[in-house]
């Protein structure tokens, strides 16, 4: 079995609820309901954690293979 690393993990377990959530409050938002200001507190927190995920993510996915391609060659030499 493959075994990533924990904040990979994470990372892509909150990208996915991040971005529901930030749907989620946009959608309410144009429907007409009006949030107090600590809600706007809380959703810039929800999109960094999205856009990290969006950045981040696949950029740690390609390190991750990227090094298994150096090991496995370095291990059949």
């Amino acid at each position: 079995p493959r075994r990533y690393s924990p904040l990979v993990q994470l990372l892509g377990l909150l990208m996915p609820c991040s971005a529901v959530a930030i749907l989620l409050f946009c959608g309410m938002e144009e429907m007409g309901m009006c949030f107090p200001r600590w809600m706007h507190m809380v959703m810039t927190p929800l999109a960094l954690i999205f856009w990290m995920g969006v950045v981040l993510y696949p950029f740690s996915w390609a390190l991750i293979a990227l090094w298994r391609v150096l090991v496995v060659q370095k291990m059949q030499k």
